[in-house]
């Protein structure tokens, strides 16, 4: 059985209203920094329409959200990946270590977040390899 998701402009527009709020930007602000028009924000949060891919992606991107959240409002649960996680060997923490690192790295855009993290796993990284020297 498939699940199907449909799109609730209205709601994404809520949450495009809360996240927009939460940095402490206008309309008009968060139009410059999408360049999209200055009525285009209150379409989108009153949810006549919604954003176009690439606005969508520019949305998440500055706001460090995921499209599932914008778009369906769903959130992955870190506290149960992180319990998924302390189960594993030490070899396989390193290993999604590298993995995360390898994707971080690799030319993907970046949130603040994602850089802080990922200067910390170079770090952490670093110290592993440091102490098998």
């Amino acid at each position: 059985m498939t699940e199907e998701f449909s799109i609730n402009n209205e709601q994404m527009g809520k949450r495009i209203r809360e996240l927009r709020e939460k940095e402490g930007l206008t309309q008009d602000a968060l139009s410059e920094i999408l360049s999209v028009g200055p009525n285009v924000i209150g379409c989108y949060e009153r949810g006549e329409y919604g954003p176009s891919k690439k606005t969508l992606r520019l949305i998440c991107q500055h706001f460090g959200v995921s499209t599932d959240y914008l778009l369906y409002g769903e959130t992955e649960n870190v506290e149960d990946i992180m319990e998924q996680v302390d189960h594993f060997s030490d070899a396989d923490k390193l290993k999604v270590l590298v993995r995360l690192m390898h994707y971080f790295i690799k030319g993907n855009v970046l949130t603040k977040e994602d850089k802080a993290c990922r200067d910390h796993m170079k770090v952490i990284i670093d110290q592993l390899f440091e102490s098998e020297e």
